[in-house]
């Protein structure tokens, strides 16, 4: 099936805003002038997505779901289908959502993976403080997670085009952080020895790299036999 154009897409789209406005002048249905807006972003967006797929500029794949984002708001907001409480949630949600879609678009914007694991872990924690009485000192502990499985599926997805080793060093470290966090709420007083236990790991750490290296450095020797 061919894709359609932008032109058509916003042709489609004045049609429908015309159709919706008529009728509202004839009294058969009533619209509001914010979900008309909303329809005008909504086919502005879907435009501006249809030009991405032929020019392939990423200016459009991210202003294109930014304007949906706005229509889909708009329309939620005036319709009241989702109760207040849950809007914050369904907000950061929708951005994790298009910055997943614009590395989904071109897997060469995987920097767009960052912020769309930061968005869906502060929504998981806005949706649990919501039905959740005192998960409040919960937060951290879903922050650091989500942030240290964000890095981790980056080094998961990594290539010869994308080098993403390195994110192996914010993944784990975050997730130590969210050890680290859940363990001074389940057990007091053990603050007083992470400090010096991350001393010590240190240690160790940098006494087994030294080994590695001079391993490494260190030729056999091969034994000199003449024949002659």
């Amino acid at each position: 099936m061919r894709r359609k154009n932008p032109k058509f897409i916003l042709g489609a789209g004045l049609i429908v805003i015309g159709l919706l406005v008529m009728l509202d002048e004839l009294h058969i249905f009533n619209f509001d002038e914010e979900l008309l807006v909303s329809f005008g972003f909504l086919f502005g967006g879907l435009a501006l997505l249809s030009l991405y797929n032929q020019s392939k500029a990423t200016w459009q794949l991210i202003t294109g779901i930014f304007a949906i984002f706005i229509a889909i708001m708009i329309f939620i907001e005036e319709t009241h289908i989702i109760s207040d409480d849950f809007i914050g949630v369904l907000t950061v949600w929708l951005i994790a959502a298009g910055f997943f879609f614009v590395y989904h678009k071109n897997n060469r914007n995987w920097w767009a993976v960052i912020p769309a694991g930061f968005m869906f872990s502060v929504g998981w924690i806005v949706l649990l403080t919501e039905v959740w009485r005192g998960f409040d000192h919960y937060a951290p502990v879903i922050f650091f997670l989500g942030l240290s499985l964000t890095f981790g599926y980056l080094y998961s997805i990594r290539n010869t085009e994308n080098k993403l080793d390195w994110a192996i060093w914010p993944a784990g470290a975050t997730f130590f952080l969210c050890i680290l966090v859940f363990s001074s709420m389940m057990f007091h007083g053990i603050d007083d020895f992470i400090f010096p236990a991350m001393l010590i790991i240190a240690g160790i750490y940098l006494i087994r790299r030294n080994n590695g290296s001079s391993q490494k450095n260190t030729s056999p020797e091969v034994e000199n036999t003449d024949f002659s």
